[in-house]
């Protein structure tokens, strides 16, 4: 199973400030991509906060299909944010993981 950990950060429009309300778009955005803000790590049950603008998939056919869905996203929040102008952002297709100190999500 193909899995892609994507970073993404949003850049200030001038005279502005990103704030956790754009986050909160972003995050919108994303989830309707199937990029979640959890992980979980293999050999555990639970799943774990990822820090804000990092997010994972599971199953998207390839990278750079993970890379469009992403910019497409970005853009998407771009267009709703008054304070976001523009974002960067990076895609890893991994096959483990490890974590420290992530916050466990409630059940």
């Amino acid at each position: 199973m193909l899995r892609y950990l994507i970073r993404m950060e949003l850049h200030k429009r001038p005279n502005r400030t990103v704030k956790e309300e754009d986050y909160a778009i972003l995050h919108e955005e994303m989830g309707k991509k199937f990029f979640f803000p959890i992980v979980t790590i293999q050999g555990d049950t639970s799943e774990y906060e990822l820090p804000t603008g990092t997010y994972r998939n599971v199953g998207i056919g390839s990278v750079d299909i993970a890379a469009n869905d992403a910019k497409e996203a970005g853009e998407k929040t771009i267009q709703r944010s008054s304070n976001a102008g523009s974002f960067s952002f990076f895609v890893v297709e991994y096959t483990n993981s490890r974590k420290q100190n992530l916050a466990i999500l409630k059940k």
